[in-house]
């Protein structure tokens, strides 16, 4: 694939401000010296450990002495709590709260403590994504594999955008690979940080969602639209999850050479530059053509000329798995219809 010239990288530098946004990276390390341990909070969650944390918020575990559960507690770290930050996790809470989908991680409650903001949600069990891979031979899984695990994180997507909400921030560390007894592995969406509401769903009373001049977003899986600090809708989060994508195949991303390079210049990558093809990138992993075309027809710089809904995709690549399948498949098994099935009828789906 013939590459376009980068963008002049030596006029003036944009001014970005960078907020890291590994919210759920449960790979961190836990805090010993924690004074949150023990607390309780809303009369009911007890703070039991701290499992994770970022840039914006610390994780923990905590057990709700009303339901005799454990749940997860995700808090705004207190140094980065003003007005906007508190607003976006009262967002965060009401967008995932407003969709029911087994493969996006439910919410209970929201409030406030000292100077900060919290939400509740489930304990799932089980890596990010990330996680996962870095566990896998040459951190990537097979195609079938993949696309199999995925589906349904892009049917909970889709749902997310039938609401009204746009993610931006999707990527491995954002996706939970959720294990149960006796269950397949389930990959279910577990942060919508920074999914911000379309603008008829706003009005004067809204809260302000980002100041002026600030990039939230994860370089590596940076739609060019976002990048370039445009409007962005649901067409930059199939951008960001035909990376992800591209990243479960290949294990690494399609911007290697970008890799640990300054923010404007990844960033130049997404807005210029074509991608390392995938055929080229994962070139043992035996994945069809078909699949490939699918990808890299969602990494687009148009958004116009990427598949137009999450809906579209899942669609497309279900149509290129089935299609590079040497055994024809059940039209019980076709996407989203395997999806609803299971998760009506399913042991291993929750009730909703």
């Amino acid at each position: 694939m013939a590459r376009t010239a980068p963008m002049s990288l030596s006029g003036p530098r944009p001014s970005y401000k960078l907020v890291p946004v590994d919210d759920l990276d449960t790979g961190a390390d836990p805090t010993l010296d924690d004074n949150m341990i023990g607390r309780v909070i809303s009369g009911r969650y007890t703070i039991q450990a701290h499992i994770g944390g970022g840039g914006m918020a610390d994780i923990y575990r905590a057990a709700d002495a009303e339901l005799g559960v454990d749940v997860v507690i995700k808090m705004l770290k207190p140094e980065i709590a003003s007005r906007e930050m508190r607003a976006r996790m009262v967002q965060e809470a009401r967008a995932a709260a407003q969709v029911r989908h087994p493969n996006l991680a439910r919410v209970f409650s929201t409030g406030t403590l000292d100077n900060t903001a919290y939400i509740v949600m489930e304990l799932l069990e089980g890596p990010n994504l990330e996680m996962y891979l870095r566990a896998r031979a040459r951190e990537r899984l097979p195609w079938s594999e993949a696309i199999a695990l995925l589906l349904p994180a892009m049917e909970a997507l889709h749902a997310v955008h039938e609401r009204g909400y746009v993610h931006r921030d999707i990527k491995p560390g954002n996706i939970l690979v959720a294990r149960e007894p006796d269950c397949p592995s389930r990959a279910v969406v577990i942060d919508l940080g920074l999914a911000k509401a379309d603008r008829a769903l706003r009005n004067v009373a809204s809260p302000p969602t980002t100041e002026v001049g600030r990039v939230l977003c994860t370089p590596g899986y940076t739609s060019p639209e976002q990048a370039a600090g445009d409007p962005v809708d649901r067409r930059s989060d199939v951008y960001s999850l035909a990376i992800t994508l591209y990243r479960v195949l290949a294990g690494r991303l399609p911007f290697h050479e970008a890799r640990g390079k300054p923010l404007r210049v990844v960033f130049a990558h997404h807005i210029h530059n074509q991608p390392t093809r995938l055929a080229d990138a994962a070139m043992d992993a035996d994945i069809p053509p078909r699949i490939t075309s699918v990808i890299e027809s969602a990494l687009a710089k148009d958004p116009a000329a990427r598949p137009q809904s999450m809906l579209a995709f899942a669609e497309a690549l279900q149509a290129a798995a089935d299609a590079s399948t040497p055994t024809p498949r059940s039209p019980f098994h076709s996407w989203p219809y395997a999806i609803v099935l299971a998760s009506s009828s399913s042991s291993c789906s929750r009730g909703r």
